[in-house]
């Protein structure tokens, strides 16, 4: 959503918006944009704290293949169970 962390908090620090205001426009929780300007604050140095679009791949390749693996582990397991008895 956010490209760099620096929108974010230059967005969030405007006199004109509170935060339980920019929270709700976001469609987030006050406590989540709170600890995404904690941790956008807490390194001032870094352009964008959040997930590059190459980590979601990955994160995203990662849950198909524990998803995948869950699968065959739950068939394996009926399978079992059903063959002891």
């Amino acid at each position: 959503m956010w490209s760099s962390s620096r929108r974010l908090l230059r967005w969030c620090s405007a006199p004109a918006r509170g935060r339980t205001r920019i929270a709700r426009e976001l469609g987030i929780g006050q406590t989540c944009l709170s600890r995404w300007l904690r941790s956008a604050q807490a390194r001032p140095g870094a352009d964008n704290v959040f997930a590059t679009p190459e980590e979601l791949r990955r994160l995203r390749k990662e849950v198909k293949r524990l998803q995948m693996e869950r699968d065959s582990l739950k068939k394996a397991t009926a399978f079992v169970a059903t063959a002891s008895t």
